[in-house]
């Protein structure tokens, strides 16, 4: 069986060079993936090495997608969404949400307790609660 290029590369670097490529900056991506800048230049590097072309032209401090980088980006993002599209379905609460407004008081006073036994007993469903003081929002069609 053939080995491919894909094979010899981690999954996680193409997550890393998503975050590198929506923000332009290696630190702000780290920050979004909770792993250092240096981390985050060291797996670009890697995927650079791996891949045999620059994807990155960096200018001091910035940065610019190359034409090979550009075209990455693009598929590598329109896989990533297809994959968050596909994981939907078992997402905790998926297609399962209540929203519910009520006055301050009300919320603080007699609704917070109660949706407390609720999540714990109801892990699968979504809680949306709105608290305003305003007549119209509790009233809002949006609401349960």
């Amino acid at each position: 069986m053939k080995a491919t290029l894909l094979a010899h590369i981690p999954l996680e670097a193409f997550r890393v060079f998503d975050a590198a490529c929506r923000h332009m900056n290696f630190s702000r991506a780290g920050r979004e993936l909770n792993i250092t800048q240096a981390a985050v230049s060291r797996r670009i590097k890697g995927l650079e090495e791996h891949l045999g072309a620059p994807l990155f032209a960096r200018n001091g401090k910035n940065l610019t997608l190359t034409a090979r980088g550009e075209r990455l980006f693009q598929r590598v993002r329109a896989s990533l969404d297809y994959l968050e599209e596909s994981l939907e379905p078992f997402r905790t609460g998926a297609g399962q949400s209540i929203s519910l407004a009520a006055s301050g008081s009300v919320s603080h006073l007699w609704l917070a307790p109660r949706l407390r036994d609720f999540a714990r007993d109801n892990p699968d469903v979504a809680i949306r609660l709105t608290t305003s003081d305003s007549p119209a929002d509790p009233a809002s069609e949006n609401n349960d």
